[in-house]
Order: structure tokens, then C-alpha cells, then sequence
């Protein structure tokens, strides 16, 4: 019995210490690879974030070296304005500009893409695809926070799987547009990937559909033991870093876009042998603890079974300081291959620190001042260049810092004695997001300021006179109503005067027939025709009807236009505006009550009349004088009011009844008057009847019933105004004296 109890006491002390044994061999296990998969994260976030900062050098130089410029910002600020003629012209311009930067310094690093947006939005210029581009991607969250916040920006594109940096353009501190330049990500990861040995990466995008569908892919390329269940349930529990078996890691790296969203996910599967060389020690340990509780009389031999382990152990942390001096050659290598990036870019450029020490410079800039770089690293801008150029450079870098965008200036310099004009590019410098410094770029217009003097003195004769004549073109243009006509009227050219004046704009003036906008008489305008077709200049005036339904009245002045050979190719039609005139010289013509012609009118038409009959006697024409019958009655029966409405009234109803060609007037009181051209008697008659039927059928509204007396008189080559005036008066008198309502003529 007390060996069954000792027995069972051995057994519980067994069961004891080995349960602890294990639990505390487990936390040391989970500690060490929870250690090893801290480290292997920062590694790989480093190995990538080194190579990003590595690449954003190239556009940033490129940039701020070769595209930066004024000349560019400012055929950039003029685009959005511009007409289509002319932004076509700029949209190949601009893309000259581009492509050589792109082929010479983009392409050869990996880029895929460079392009420029407007400040609107619409993809003005792109590479490599000229002939795709007015888009608008303002619709897209990424790219609207760039616009509603101008800034420099960089990020993965959860679509195309593209890295863009985005550059914004400015134009006299006026935000005009960005310079994007985008490179495939998987460029990025090539890059990288010597850095990261025993790694399997895939990248995995927001926007590209089944994210599991390419999980499973993934795991179709990765050792048997880690399948696609496996591989999807550790990328969903939503950590940076998971264990998947004793020897794997998961490693998640989260890419932004542009606007600090997480536009997709960089993720990796080590093979790490420090892992399983922890695991393997964990159960070594265990089984250790376990034979040294059973077998108590092999303790030496489990001794020595233990220092083995150590040695192994130690063997590992070699093995791992290995790896790590090994990483850390390659990060060096890295940063090796940036500075050669820098030294290739031949133009001058340095990196300060925010106090204005040079921190880094290429071999144009020791070049450009002549010393070496030990003089420059260290020291202050004072200690390179003359006190007027440092003082210069300092508040340049001050103002960087404070605004934290691309600024740009140009200086004078003295440099070995010699001025040298400069434009210097300046730009914070940052690092995982913090400010270090700021980055130069020099770049020399000394030469082309020299030649562009040199060109102004020989062509300012000739530069004046171009300005003068695009100055006229451009005021006549503004002010001035003309149009250029083909040889059969119609419209080639217009200025911005005439779209003014006519409602119409100028791609509904040309290509239309000049003479379907006039209002004149079919028979003028055959006239007009016949008289542009046989002789070199016409002036007259014309009306015309605007795009709102109105008319106004040109006079013009047509002139055609030949070839030297003598050949007709046209005409320039130059036009003054006189529709105001016309319509004062309206008003005074009309009766105030009636708002028909008043008697100044009538006898100028009658003067006309006359002129007419005495030089084309053949041609007839009668004259009309009608009142109304007891009118006084009804003023004083009614009252004045009643009268005047009633003059009213008839007016618009014998207007209504009258041609075109007939001139109507209030010759005074209740009394009227027509004038009729090219009418014989006997058609005055037709007329005159007519108007008696129908004012006394007419049942006006203040008073049923109106008649009205007429007086006829044709105009004859011998007539004066006077002799007109009584015979057509006492031929109304005549109807009058003879019962009222009735017609009387005088021949």
C-alpha cells in the first residue's frame, strides 16, 4: 500500500512539475517567435520603405530639374481657357516637352506612365498614349482630395495596381494642375526582392474583384503545407504579422493611395528557419524535462543532452546575427545605389537639413563652386557662396519649410568672379512622413538669358510690329462688326463684335449664308446680289434678325477681295451698329396715343412720294384722308377718355388691314391719312371700301357703332405737298357734306 501511494505521490509530482515544465518551455517559445516575427516585420517594412523613399528621388528631381519651370506652368495656366485650336497646339507642345524627359529618366528606372491634369481635372497630356485624353477622373475619391487640397502626394492605385506620385503645379502662387508619374508596383517589389530572401509576395488590391480568388492562387505557389483555407484565415484575422506553421510567416503590409486611404495590401510568406529551429527546441525541451522527471538515474546524460541544445542555441543566434549583418550590407548596398542616383543627375543639387547645413551634394554642384565635397558637407550656405547668395538661399529654405510645397526662383550669382544667372528648385525633404530637410536643384540659364537679350535686340523692330498687329487684330476683332464672306455669301469668318451684336456665337455664324440673317425684301436683296457680283464695293443699310427673335439695323460697307493673279475669293463686310439710331428715329415718327406714324412721318413720305412721281411718272400712287363721323358727340357723351380709347381701338384695326408698303399716320384729332404706293385709283378704291365695311361692322368696346367719312386723291408728277393736301381734303369734305360713311375722290 505504501508503495502504491509512493508511487502515486511520484506520479502527481511527475504530472506537477512536468505541466510546468511545458507551460513555461511554451511561453518562452511563443515569446522568442513572437520576437523573431517582430523582427522579420520590420525588415520587410524597412526593405520597402527604403526602396520607396530610393524611388521617389527620381520623380522628384525630374520634376523639380526638368519640368518646374515658368515657361511650362504658365502654357499649363493657359489651357483651361483656351480655344480648341489653340489648346490642341499646347496639348502637342507640352507633349514634346514631356516625351524626352520620359524616355531619357523615366523609362529606363521602370515607369510606365507620366501625365498632366489641369486644375479642372480633364487629363490634358498623357505618355504613352497620345491619343487618349479629356477625361475627367474627378469622380474618383483618391484623386478629388488632391484637387480639394493641392498638394504633393504619392500612393497605390487599388484598380490598376499602378504607384503614382503626383506633383502639384503652380502659376504665379496659382494652383494650375499636377504632374502624376506612375510605375507598375510589381517594379517596386522586383526591387526589393533581393533584399528579401526566402519571401513569396503578392500584392493584393481593394478594387480587384474576389480578394479570396487570389488568395487561392497565391497559395497554388507556396510550400504543400500551407493551403488556400490556411493562407485566407490568417489574411482575415486582420493582423500585420501571423504565424502559420512552425516554420511560415504571414506578413501584411498595408499600401495607401494618394488621398491616405488603404488602397490594397503587400503580403508575404517567409520561410523562416529561426522559427523552426524554436519549435524544434520547444519540443526537444519537453521531451528533455520529461526524461529527466522519469529516467532520474540518466541525469549526467541529459546534462550533457542539454548542453548540446545550448550549443545548437548558440549556433542559432549566430546564425541570426549572420542574417541580420547580412541585411543591413544590403540596406547599406541600397543606400549606395541612392547616392549613385544622385550623382547622376546633371544639374547642381544638394540637401540641406532644416538648419541650412549641407548634408549631401552631387558632383555638379562641387563642379559648379569649385571645391570638393568634404569643404561642403558640414558647412553653411556662408561658407560656399557669397554672403548676398547665402542670405538668398536661407529665406528660400525658410519659405519651403513653412509652406512645405515645390518653390522655385531665380538669382544672379557670382561665381569665380563671373555672374551666372540661375533658376534654383527647392522642395521638402521627408522621411516616413516627417520633415528632414529640403532638396536643391540649380539649374544654369545663363546662356539662354544671354541669347534671348541677344535675339530681343535683333527682332524688336519686328516684335513691336507683331504685337502691334496681334494688339489691332485683337481690338478688331472685340469692337469691330465684320464678317468675311465666300464668293456666294457665305460666312467664313466672324468677329467677336458680330456674335455680340447678333445673339448667335461664332460656330452658329460660320458656314452659314449671310443673307439668311437679313430681314430686307427678297427684292433687295437680289439687288444686293446682282451688285456684289458686278462691281468691288456696296454701302447701305441693312436689318437683320437676332438669335432672340429681335431686330437690328447694320449699315455696311461690303468690299470684295481678290487674289494677285485678279481672282474673286470673297468679301469683307465691315458693319456700324445703328440699330439704336433707327429706333429713336422710331419714336419720334410715332403718334403717342395710337402708336402709329404721327403727321411729321406722313409728310416726309409724301416729300419721298412726290420725288418718286416726278421722276417715274408711269408709276401710281393714291393718298387716303379719313376722320371719324361725330367723334365730338362721343367725347362729350362718353368723355375724352372713352375718345382717346377709341382712336386707340381703330388704329390697330386698320393697321391690321393695311400692306406693308402703305404708310398710316393720325394726321390730327380724329383725323387719318393713308398713303398707298405703286396704286391705281381703282385699287385705292378696293382698299378704301374695304376699311369703310369693316370699321362700320366693327363693334368697338366703349361705343357700338363708328362710321367714318373718305376722301381719295391720286398723286400726280405735277403735284405739290399743298396741292395734294386740298384736293384730298375737300374730297373728304365732300363725303362728309353728302351724308357721312361714304367715299369721295378727286382726280
Amino acid at each position: 500500500m505504501k508503495r502504491l501511494r509512493l508511487l502515486s505521490s511520484i506520479a502527481l509530482l511527475y504530472c506537477l512539475l512536468q505541466g510546468m515544465a511545458s507551460y513555461f518551455l511554451y511561453e518562452r517559445y511563443t515569446h522568442d517567435v513572437h520576437t523573431q516575427a517582430d523582427l522579420s516585420k520590420s525588415q520587410f517594412i524597412t526593405a520597402y520603405h527604403s526602396s520607396l523613399n530610393t524611388f521617389r528621388l527620381l520623380p522628384l528631381n525630374v520634376f523639380e530639374g526638368m519640368i518646374y519651370f515658368r515657361d511650362f506652368t504658365a502654357m499649363v495656366a493657359s489651357a483651361p481657357s483656351a480655344s480648341l485650336e489653340t489648346k490642341e497646339h499646347l496639348r502637342k507642345q507640352i507633349f514634346q516637352t514631356l516625351k524626352p524627359i520620359f524616355e531619357s529618366y523615366l523609362k529606363p528606372h521602370g515607369f510606365s506612365q507620366l501625365q498632366l491634369h489641369l486644375k479642372d481635372g480633364e487629363r490634358f497630356v498623357q505618355l504613352f498614349d497620345p491619343l487618349t485624353y479629356g477625361d475627367n477622373l474627378l469622380h474618383l475619391l483618391p484623386i478629388k482630395s488632391l484637387y480639394d487640397t493641392p498638394r504633393s502626394s504619392e500612393g497605390l492605385n487599388g484598380a490598376s495596381g499602378e504607384y503614382h506620385y503626383f506633383f502639384p503645379l503652380y502659376f504665379d502662387h496659382v494652383f494650375v494642375g499636377y504632374i502624376e508619374m506612375s510605375l507598375p508596383f510589381e517594379t517596386l517589389m522586383q526591387t526589393v526582392a533581393p533584399l528579401l530572401k526566402n519571401h513569396h509576395q503578392t500584392l493584393l488590391l481593394r478594387e480587384s474583384g474576389d480578394l479570396n480568388a487570389t488568395l487561392e492562387a497565391f497559395a497554388r505557389t507556396l510550400p504543400e503545407a500551407i493551403n488556400a483555407d490556411i493562407l485566407i484565415d490568417h489574411y482575415n484575422s486582420d493582423t500585420a504579422v501571423s504565424i502559420i506553421t512552425n516554420a511560415h510567416l504571414l506578413l501584411t503590409l498595408s499600401l495607401l493611395d494618394v488621398d491616405g486611404s488603404i488602397s490594397g495590401e503587400l503580403l508575404s510568406v517567409q520561410h523562416n528557419a529561426s522559427i523552426a529551429t524554436l519549435y524544434k527546441r520547444m519540443v526537444q525541451d519537453t521531451l528533455f524535462f520529461a526524461l529527466l522527471l522519469v529516467v532520474t538515474l540518466i541525469m549526467l546524460a541529459l546534462y550533457q543532452k542539454q548542453k548540446n541544445l545550448s550549443n545548437a542555441l548558440s549556433h542559432h543566434d549566430e546564425e541570426l546575427e549572420e542574417t541580420v549583418m547580412e541585411r543591413t550590407d544590403a540596406l547599406v548596398k541600397h543606400n549606395s545605389f541612392m547616392r549613385s542616383l544622385f550623382q547622376t543627375i546633371p544639374l547642381p543639387a544638394f540637401l540641406n537639413d532644416k538648419e541650412g547645413r549641407f548634408v549631401e551634394c552631387n558632383e555638379a554642384f562641387t563642379k559648379l563652386f569649385k571645391t570638393s565635397q568634404e569643404n561642403i558637407i558640414g558647412a553653411f550656405f556662408e561658407d560656399v557662396m557669397e554672403n548676398v547668395t547665402a542670405e538668398e538661399a536661407r529665406k528660400a529654405n525658410a519659405y519651403v519649410l513653412k509652406i512645405q510645397n515645390p518653390f522655385a526662383y531665380e538669382h544672379q550669382m557670382s561665381i569665380q568672379g563671373e555672374l551666372r544667372d540661375f533658376v534654383i528648385h527647392k522642395n521638402v525633404l521627408k522621411e516616413n512622413g516627417n520633415v528632414i530637410g529640403v532638396v536643391g536643384i540649380m539649374q544654369e540659364i545663363t546662356e539662354r538669358k544671354n541669347h534671348q537679350l541677344k535675339l530681343e535686340r535683333a527682332l524688336e523692330d519686328n516684335h513691336k510690329q507683331k504685337q502691334q498687329l496681334t494688339l489691332d487684330h485683337g481690338i478688331i476683332n472685340r469692337y469691330a462688326i465684320y464678317v468675311k464672306l465666300d464668293t456666294v455669301g457665305v460666312i467664313t469668318e466672324a468677329s467677336e463684335a458680330m456674335a455680340h451684336v447678333s445673339g448667335f456665337s461664332k460656330s452658329e455664324l460660320v458656314g452659314k449664308g449671310w443673307y439668311n440673317f437679313c430681314l430686307e425684301e427678297k427684292a433687295r436683296l437680289d439687288e444686293l446680289k446682282e451688285r456684289m457680283r458686278t462691281k468691288v464695293e456696296w454701302e447701305g443699310k441693312l436689318s437683320f434678325k437676332r438669335k432672340d427673335g429681335n431686330t437690328y439695323w447694320l449699315h455696311c460697307s461690303l468690299i470684295a477681295q481678290f487674289t494677285p493673279e485678279g481672282t474673286k475669293t470673297g468679301y469683307l463686310v465691315f458693319a456700324k451698329d445703328i440699330s439704336n439710331e433707327v429706333r429713336i428715329k422710331g419714336l419720334i415718327y410715332l403718334d403717342e396715343l395710337t402708336q402709329i406714324y404721327n403727321r411729321k412721318k406722313l409728310n416726309e413720305t409724301l416729300i419721298n412720294a412726290l420725288n418718286i412721281a416726278q421722276r417715274y411718272p408711269e408709276e401710281q400712287s393714291a393718298f387716303i384722308l379719313f376722320d371719324i363721323d361725330d367723334f365730338k358727340a362721343v367725347n362729350d357723351i362718353h368723355g375724352h377718355l372713352v375718345g382717346d380709347s377709341i382712336l386707340q381701338e381703330l388704329s390697330a384695326l386698320v393697321g391690321k388691314n393695311l400692306r406693308d408698303v402703305d404708310t398710316f399716320a393720325r394726321w390730327g384729332g380724329e383725323e387719318f391719312a393713308v398713303l398707298a404706293p405703286k396704286t391705281t385709283l381703282e385699287s385705292a378704291l378696293k382698299i378704301t371700301e374695304k376699311l369703310r365695311q369693316l370699321i362700320s361692322s366693327h363693334h368697338f368696346k366703349k361705343v357700338e357703332h363708328l362710321t367714318c367719312s373718305f376722301g381719295i386723291t391720286e398723286i400726280k408728277p405735277t403735284d405739290t405737298q399743298d396741292d395734294l393736301l386740298k384736293r384730298a381734303d375737300e374730297a373728304l369734305y365732300s363725303s362728309k357734306s353728302k351724308g357721312k360713311n361714304r367715299i369721295e375722290f378727286l382726280g
